[in-house]
């Protein structure tokens, strides 16, 4: 059982640190969107909380269980923390704003980089789509709603620069 929390916290750990990376390799800040494409994340938040209120109960359920404290938190206990450490932190981040940056689009703990984007097309007055290939080179899209027009008028002449072409 030891092997299977190490392996977890090692993926978790592995996880934070993708994250770090990605923000970092973004590049310089050139604007922000706003907190644009809100209803996919909500979803993403619900599912976080529940996993979230798992752990929490798994780790008072053990630690009850447990004569020593000191034991189960050496043990088990500090997996389960770190666990919940990350299920918060990624629960926070689903507040993170939609930004362009300079290699590439932030948007829902991702980098779209602008070498991957095939191109973009206003699917609605206030939701802008924008095309990329995948992991498996397959043609995909994000979309990210922004509300305030002098917001998408700059929003399209940024892309402009970057992206090679509008849909």
């Amino acid at each position: 059982m030891d092997k299977f929390y190490t392996f977890i916290a090692s993926a978790v750990l592995g996880y934070m640190l993708r994250k770090i990376i990605i923000s970092i390799r973004g590049g310089e800040f050139i604007m922000s969107l706003g907190r644009g494409g809100i209803r996919e994340r909500r979803y993403q938040r619900i599912v976080w909380s529940f996993i979230l209120l798992f752990y929490i109960f798994v780790f008072i359920t053990e630690l009850k269980m447990e004569e020593s404290y000191l034991a189960y938190i050496t043990s088990k206990g500090l997996i389960n923390i770190t666990l919940i450490l990350f299920l918060v932190l990624e629960l926070i981040r689903g507040y993170d704003p939609t930004e362009i940056r300079e290699n590439g689009i932030y948007f829902n703990n991702s980098l779209y980089k602008y070498k991957k984007i095939t191109g973009y097309t206003w699917s609605e007055e206030d939701v802008i789509r924008i095309y990329y290939k995948n992991i498996f080179r397959q043609d995909d899209f994000i979309e990210i709603e922004i509300n305030d027009k002098d917001l998408a008028l700059e929003t399209e002449e940024t892309l402009q620069r970057y992206v090679t072409s509008k849909i």
